[in-house]
């Protein structure tokens, strides 16, 4: 790749090289990723016995940075239902968070609910 940079400040013309650098490089070796169609899902995380389960994990996905917006459904024992509004689709989401530490993937519901559980 090629690129030219007309200023007049040598460290801006080597951060210009080094971004034109990055680009080409991250050009060449990206690699398109099916992560599915974005938008609301809710998620059943199952594996909650205390006050220490819930937080953790509704700090978990309030960390991760696909999920847009947060809403609680429903909380009882054992159990947490969410709705997630996610940047990425199923794929995308079960891929990152089966990444983590938190959360192991379990068969989706039958309502098409994500379904998940506290791993310890």
């Amino acid at each position: 790749a090629r690129w030219s940079s007309t200023d007049i400040e040598p460290q801006r013309v080597i951060a210009d090289g080094a971004d034109g650098a990055a680009d080409a490089l991250a050009k060449r070796d990206a690699i398109a990723v099916d992560v599915g169609e974005p938008g609301p899902r809710t998620v059943l995380v199952s594996g909650i016995s205390s006050a220490d389960d819930y937080t953790r994990v509704m700090g978990y996905l309030q960390t991760l940075a696909v999920v847009r917006e947060l809403e609680v459904l429903s909380a009882e024992p054992d159990r947490l239902r969410v709705r997630l509004d996610l940047a990425v689709g199923e794929r995308g989401f079960a891929a990152l968070v089966t990444s983590g530490q938190v959360l192991d993937e379990e068969a989706s519901l039958a309502d098409g609910s994500l379904r998940y559980r506290l791993r310890r």
